[in-house]
């Protein structure tokens, strides 16, 4: 039994029925799962395909988005994300929109290592501190931040050029700069803060699941 209380017989059983989740999500969600173990320590290929801790890892992620549903794998929070970069830099959004350029390309990896790939340290344990009292809002609004700064550079850049910009950033990038153009950064759309973007989103992708169920239909 493990710190979130599955057990061996709970654990199948969660891979295994996923009710309260639509096919298409799920789907969405493995594919996602399949790329991010891809990209785990490379180097070591211990977690890649045909390494020794592939099928284990793939199985245990597969499990827990079918446990917690409603935390998904990041697509509710892409969604969100999106939302607040329309609102603060439309014209890079539109930019980044004319190339088909999504969210996970770049973010997946700047929030799962908390920044820590892809600022200097010292710049990544100021993220950490503010992270720590704010909470996961603030890596989403450090991400916009990041493009803020580097705004009128990607304007100029296609897709390729932006992909390779992003996944590995200037090491000469600034305390000051950076954290300025994340206070610069309004985290609130209309009337409504993250939180409450957030929170509508996964209602309405709840309720579009409750209106696809099968027993609806019959």
């Amino acid at each position: 039994k493990t710190e979130l209380g599955i057990t061996s017989n709970r654990f199948s059983f969660i891979y295994l029925t996923n009710a309260g989740v639509s096919v298409a999500d799920r789907e969405a969600s493995l594919e996602l799962i399949k790329l991010d173990i891809s990209r785990t320590f490379p180097s070591l290929y211990i977690f890649q395909k045909g390494g020794p801790y592939h099928d284990v890892l793939h199985s245990i992620l597969g499990a827990y988005t079918c446990y917690r549903p409603d935390v998904g794998y990041m697509l509710k929070y892409f969604a969100t994300f999106e939302v607040f970069f329309e609102e603060n830099l439309s014209k890079l959004f539109l930019h980044f929109k004319s190339y088909s350029l999504t969210p996970d390309i770049y973010l997946i990896d700047w929030i799962f290592t908390l920044y820590s790939k892809s600022l200097p340290l010292d710049l990544a344990c100021r993220v950490w501190d503010v992270f720590c009292r704010d909470g996961e809002e603030f890596l989403f609004r450090t991400g916009l931040g990041i493009l803020r700064l580097y705004e009128d550079i990607l304007l100029q850049m296609d897709f390729i050029h932006i992909a390779q910009f992003l996944t590995k950033l200037p090491e000469d990038i600034t305390s000051e700069k950076l954290f300025s153009c994340i206070a610069a950064i309004q985290m609130q759309n209309s009337t409504k803060k993250w939180t409450q973007v957030f929170a509508s989103m996964m209602k309405d992708i709840k309720e579009g699941d409750k209106n696809n169920s099968p027993a609806l239909k019959s």
